[in-house]
């Protein structure tokens, strides 16, 4: 029986190829999407599982909300917490370690690379069992001049012979010595460390804000309790913590006590890369909502496919009407024809599986560049995998065939053979209902892709106060951090023809963390506090990002009150000038830009007691120096004529080819030493921000193409088959004097309605979903100024739409009428 089956199933498909064509090809095309989306969530979800006991280690995460502020989330603790954790928690504890990551540069003979090392405690390898090939990495506890090094290190440094034991010599002179090698760490982890040695807070005693400091959160901190059980038992004991183990009462922050403005969540390892939503991470994290939505298209993508299937088989029920008939009518069962129907589906599944394979592996190359992944399809290694295709092929084989399968052996022999079997309205309406349903589905994922585009391009583009092009990033640690080294700087700089304008400050843009001080202003009640984000740069800085002056004046040389001066007789003591953004202004409450010229605030360090009155002598327009997720904070800018790092160089564009290079060479020369510093197009790392978003627009439009493909695949085969069932009617047409543009009109229309339909569907349900993705940014299009977008949409679907239907429809109206009235 069942040989028979598939002779007949085999038979049917050569017999019908328009039909089988349109099936298969919608088929593999969904089948490729759903294995392409696959592999991409497969490994989303894999993230730092392959950690042995992954599921008992946390991350600990903070949110500062300062007064007046909106909240700031860190990846980062600070390093300080270290040893009152260990007692506070320890009998949940099972280990604990701190990790710390600087860029180093290593000199090796004439050349110097820059490498980036992390240092880390005694517990690290108790919280992190990584795979060790050569040597003992406990020894690099011992002292801190030991170092552990990745293999792709090792064949970097020492290609010809054992590292271990070998020396590696950082650009200031101190040597390292290699006690231990591990495995190069996978992609999917969220950890970023090639390097690593032991984190002695003695080497960090000229940095207090690294092991020092109860509020600098710059150190990653990772907990492995005894049991993931305990995570909510240590979240609920933080509160205490923070009030009873940290010394607030010298950090000047008043009244307010350390759990009033910190919250610290534990971040289970597996759920960093797609939940953690802080700043300062390893590398870029993914995003859950993304996984759900990219799981999202492929489930639509494989229902129109589906939906085809099923609207060509019973679109085709008429011609195979007389089969059944006669299988009946010879002592076939309704079961015996509806298992001969699921034969067809499922064979015609799995040839579509085997070209979808095909398909995959020809787009597995542009989808890997799309969303910068390496994913390859391996299913002999791959259990998971080969497990997904073969439940793909029974679903797909068994639910889109059985409906059509029921459907057609649901006939009666005898009003078949007595000619008197017609198509029920029923299933004609059922089918319009899937194109509708189909198209629908398409429209939605172009209107996603277009607001995607429009809010990527409002990121990139945004005016965000100053002009981020043509600029240049460069910083490096200076061995003379001194006026007169950076006057050095700024002259070298501007003998190279490439550059225009030069200005150094103490942070590099875009902005992140927070340099916050506790401020009061003079005159006002006591108890007005505020607390806002500072930047120091040169004389040049705003003006060099085209700060638009509000009221009072930039810095000037002319004015030596801008810089800082120690206070008589006051041994913490500073004043200095500043200038204010509008956003501090509304903060502080001033009524206008002039009122707040000329007020004096006095700024108290967070970390130490020093004390500075610094008096507003300007006020400058909004400028977002963070990314566009950010909102704009207030901003206190204040002058520096030492201790400046991070230098921002304007440059003719003709010459951005071999810039970089240009300008590290100039640095070397200018600083007289190997050190090499970082650096970037400041444009680049700007939209490095909205990459994520970039990522998914072009994956929502790679995927809507294959969406509207095989919706328009599907339309055609109804096309053809529209007009072989009504092949009489259009010659009798044609023979009464119907012109070829009467036909072709009369069947677009047919077609037009299920899509008009559509998009009355789609637009609503875009609106909220779109809606609800605008609001993860700050500053975002508004839908109402983009409705056009929906007409758009719906008009790109409905001439595509007219252009698969008007092509078939003109072929079959251009025929000549005398043989359509003999088709019978």
């Amino acid at each position: 029986m069942f040989k028979n089956y598939f002779k007949t199933a085999v038979q049917n498909i050569l017999n019908n190829k328009l039909y089988s064509l349109i099936n298969i090809g919608g088929l593999a095309i969904g089948l490729a999407a759903v294995m392409l989306i696959s592999l991409f969530v497969i490994d989303e979800l894999s993230y730092d599982k392959w950690i042995p006991e992954s599921e008992n280690i946390f991350r600990l995460e903070s949110t500062i909300t300062l007064p007046g502020q909106k909240a700031e989330n860190y990846a980062g603790t600070p390093g300080k917490w270290y040893e009152s954790l260990q007692t506070y928690f320890s009998s949940e504890l099972e280990a604990i370690t701190r990790v710390y990551r600087r860029g180093y540069d290593f000199r090796f003979g004439e050349s110097v690379s820059r490498e980036t090392v992390a240092f880390v405690d005694y517990d690290f390898f108790d919280v992190f069992d990584l795979p060790i090939i050569a040597g003992d990495p406990s020894q690099v506890f011992q002292d801190n001049a030991s170092i552990i090094i990745n293999e792709e290190k090792a064949a970097k440094y020492f290609p010809d012979k054992n590292p271990i034991g070998e020396t590696m010599i950082l650009g200031g002179g101190k040597s390292y010595k290699i006690v231990a090698m591990f495995k190069n760490l996978p992609e999917n982890t969220h950890l970023d460390f090639e390097m690593i040695t032991w984190f002695d807070t003695a080497q960090f005693i000229n940095e207090p804000y690294i092991a020092e400091s109860w509020v600098s959160h710059n150190v990653y901190q990772y907990l492995k309790l005894n049991t993931a059980e305990q995570a909510t038992q240590v979240e609920n004991k933080f509160p205490n913590f923070l009030d009873t183990q940290l010394d607030i009462s010298k950090l000047n922050m008043g009244t307010i006590t350390a759990s009033d403005v910190i919250d610290i969540k534990l971040m289970p390892l597996e759920d960093i890369h797609l939940h953690s939503q802080a700043q300062m991470q390893f590398k870029p994290t993914g995003d859950i909502n993304v996984v759900y939505n990219f799981s999202s298209i492929a489930l639509l993508v494989l229902a129109i496919a589906c939906i085809n299937f099923m609207n060509l088989s019973t679109s085709r029920s008429f011609t195979r009407a007389k089969e059944v008939a006669v299988r009946k009518v010879c002592g076939a069962s309704k079961k015996q024809v509806a298992s001969q129907f699921l034969m067809e589906a499922i064979l015609i599944t799995i040839i579509a599986s085997l070209i979808a394979f095909i398909l995959v592996e020809l787009a597995l190359p542009i989808f890997s560049d799309v969303i910068e992944k390496v994913l390859s399809l391996n299913i002999i290694n791959d259990p998971f995998m080969l497990f997904l295709i073969c439940a793909l092929i029974v679903f797909v084989g068994f639910g889109a065939g059985a409906y059509p399968s029921l459907y057609l052996s649901s006939f009666r022999p005898a009003e078949i053979l007595k000619g008197k079997k017609e198509e029920n309205s029923n299933s004609g309406l059922l089918r319009a209902s899937m194109v509708t349903m189909q198209f629908a589905i398409a429209i939605g994922l172009i209107l996603m892709t277009a607001v995607m585009y429009f809010q990527v391009d409002l990121a990139q583009n945004k005016v965000l106060g100053f002009e981020k092009d043509d600029k240049y990033m460069l910083f490096s640690n200076l061995e003379e951090d001194s006026e007169a080294a950076l006057d050095t700087i700024r002259s070298e700089f501007m003998k190279m023809p490439q550059i225009t304008d030069i200005t150094v400050a103490d942070r590099n843009l875009p902005l992140s963390g927070d340099n916050a001080g506790r401020i009061q202003l003079l005159g006002r009640e006591t108890s007005d506090v505020y607390f806002i984000d500072r930047l120091t740069g040169d004389y040049n800085f705003l003006s060099f990002y085209n700060a638009e002056l509000l009221a009072g004046r930039l810095f000037s040389p002319n004015f030596q009150s801008d810089l800082v001066t120690p206070i008589d007789n006051e041994e913490n003591g500073y004043k200095r000038g500043v200038i204010i953004n509008q956003n501090a202004l509304e903060y502080m409450g001033f009524d206008s830009a002039e009122d707040a010229i000329g007020n004096t605030m006095v700024v108290t360090e967070i970390n130490s007691d020093d004390r500075t009155l610094s008096t507003i002598v300007g006020v400058v327009k909004d400028t977002n120096f963070a990314s566009l997720h950010s909102p704009i904070r207030p901003m206190i800018f204040q002058l520096g004529i030492e201790n400046l790092w991070a230098v921002s160089l304007q440059y003719d564009r003709a010459y951005r080819a071999n810039l970089a290079e240009s300008l590290h060479e100039k640095w070397a020369e200018i600083s007289q030493s190997n050190n090499k510093p970082s650096g970037f197009y400041l444009d680049d790392q700007y939209n490095f921000h909205y990459q994520a978003d970039e990522e998914r627009m072009m994956t929502f439009a790679f995927f809507s193409s294959f969406a509207i493909f095989v919706a328009c695949l599907g339309l055609y085969g109804l096309a053809c088959f529209e007009a072989e069932q009504r092949t009489k009617e259009i010659g009798i047409r044609k023979v009464m004097g119907a012109k070829v543009k009467d036909i072709v009109k009369m069947m677009i229309w047919r077609f037009s309605k299920p899509v008009l339909l559509a998009n009355i569907i789609a637009w609503p349900i875009g609106w909220y979903f779109m809606n609800d993705w605008l609001t993860t940014f700050e500053y975002r299009i508004e839908l109402s100024g983009h409705f056009y977008l929906f007409a758009v949409a719906g008009m790109i679907t409905l001439i595509i739409a007219w252009l698969t239907v008007g092509i078939h429809a003109f072929r079959v109206a251009r025929a000549n009428p005398i043989k359509a009235l003999r088709y019978e």
